[in-house]
């Protein structure tokens, strides 16, 4: 396991009041400033081992090896959580109010927006990961506050879905129940322009939706669809992607 600088420090030093950090190996004092360069520094010119001694001190710590997630990474996750599932603005986490009645640790705008988009990269390249050669595309519209919604789903059968009972026996029933069919979902978004809300605004939003997991529109074999005209402007389009 490799140890960031933050980890190291924390094995290496200890903290003594007013902003200063004593060295465990040789009782030195260093004022840590912003980040751990000072500390840094002292380790590099005075210990060669040093990444070695954090080592040895971080399995003294943690002897089962087990990954532990620091409190600085559980308070961000919690700051995520609750402005994406309480659908918040993101300028909510610096609100004085806010900051008075919570007991995680302080955040800014910017952070909270800096991780946010981290995970959604993580999540794409994940996404992308899972999609096999061949899958099905089920789209749905919605409207909220003369917002225009599209959202794209991708679906297919999956034997690694880690649920057990399904199978080709007489108890498999092919519906959406069925434990071997996963749905990723692709696409949740406004259209791009949302005063057009003809059929080739959405078969762009489909197409860039492809092209973002690196898929040609060949990958899609089957497409769900609740508007005719849609349909049938990809079907023309594409070629012979059955419709449902």
């Amino acid at each position: 396991m490799v140890l960031t600088s933050s980890q190291i420090c924390s094995m290496l030093f200890r903290e003594v009041g007013n902003g200063f950090y004593k060295c465990t190996t040789c009782d030195k004092q260093y004022k840590k400033g912003n980040g751990y360069t000072n500390l840094l520094i002292h380790l590099r010119c005075n210990h060669d081992n040093y990444e070695q001694e954090a080592e040895e001190a971080s399995r003294r710590q943690n002897p089962l090896r087990l990954h532990l997630v620091s409190k600085r990474t559980r308070d961000l996750y919690g700051w995520i959580e609750w402005v994406v599932c309480d659908r918040l603005p993101f300028a909510f986490v610096e609100r004085r109010l806010t900051r008075l009645n919570t007991t995680l640790s302080l955040v800014s705008e910017d952070t909270l927006s800096k991780y946010i988009g981290l995970i959604f990269e993580l999540l794409e390249l994940r996404v992308a990961r899972e999609l096999p050669a061949a899958f099905g595309l089920v789209i749905n519209g919605w409207t909220s506050s003369n917002r225009h919604y599209v959202v794209v789903f991708a679906v297919f059968d999956s034997d690694s879905t880690g649920i057990t009972g399904g199978g080709v026996g007489t108890d498999y029933f092919d519906d959406l129940e069925c434990s071997s069919r996963r749905f990723l979902l692709l696409a949740f978004s406004p259209l791009e322009v949302e005063e057009d809300l003809g059929v080739q605004s959405q078969y762009d939003l489909i197409a860039d939706t492809l092209s973002r997991y690196n898929k040609p529109w060949s990958a899609v074999k089957l497409l769900v669809g609740d508007n005719c005209s849609v349909n049938q402007y990809i079907g023309r389009k594409e070629g012979a992607i059955p419709f449902i």
